[in-house]
């Protein structure tokens, strides 16, 4: 027999958007104080209960009580879970910023049943780039790994990243100008981009809730643009 856990419900958040045809998608919670539907791979207050059209009460599912919500593909129960860029629930990766876990299985655009979860990651687990790419929302220690190609890193909304980030040179020999570039977000002022030219070399900032980044250590001199 199927168990299903109880909501947490919240009853007094009011709409950013019209979310009347959005019931069961995540929502996270804006910064004039309205709900409207998640992003990708974002924290969130809970899943949508009910039909809000704009600037009514939204009925939320909230962290530690079930919920239906909205597959964005193939899941198995016990997945943990993180949100889409349709506020639907899909497959976490480590890194990722944890939003649910699956109760039971689900393939693309079922309604099934989760947890709701305090927003979680393992993001002290370290994110390796061997290649240019992208820093995963949430990571909190990047290293960047090559002698001889430079590795262009990028992390698109630091904004998603609050806390401590450590960035570090990994590479065993060279040269090579690894970049690290917050495309939204500032380090210690208007800069935007660290550029790492030999191995070991590291900075460790802390980034806070509008996503600018202040250094707080610079190892091997670190030039910050």
């Amino acid at each position: 027999m199927a168990s299903f856990a109880t909501p947490n419900v919240i009853l007094n958040l009011a709409t950013g958007t019209d979310l009347s045809t959005k019931q069961y998608k995540a929502l996270a919670l804006g910064t004039d104080g309205a709900v409207d539907v998640a992003g990708a791979n974002v924290s969130i207050i809970g899943i949508l209960q009910n039909s809000p059209t704009l600037g009514k009460s939204a009925e939320i599912a909230s962290l530690g009580g079930g919920s239906k919500a909205i597959a964005g593909g193939t899941i198995t129960a016990n997945d943990m879970l993180k949100t889409d860029a349709n506020g639907d629930l899909v497959t976490a990766n480590p890194g990722d910023v944890y939003a649910a876990i699956a109760i039971e299985d689900a393939v693309d655009n079922d309604v099934f049943q989760v947890l709701v979860l305090q927003a979680t990651s393992t993001a002290a687990t370290p994110q390796e780039l061997t290649a240019t790419g992208t820093v995963t929302p949430g990571i909190q220690s990047v290293e960047l790994n090559h002698a001889t190609v430079a590795i262009a890193s990028t992390l698109a909304a630091a904004i998603n990243s609050p806390g401590f980030l450590m960035v570090k040179d990994t590479s065993a020999s060279g040269t090579a100008a690894h970049t690290f570039t917050m495309t939204a977000g500032t380090v210690d002022g208007s800069n935007n981009v660290l550029t790492f030219n030999a191995p070991n070399e590291a900075v460790l900032m802390y980034i806070d809730s509008a996503g600018n980044g202040t250094i707080i250590e610079n190892v091997g001199g670190v030039a910050i643009s």
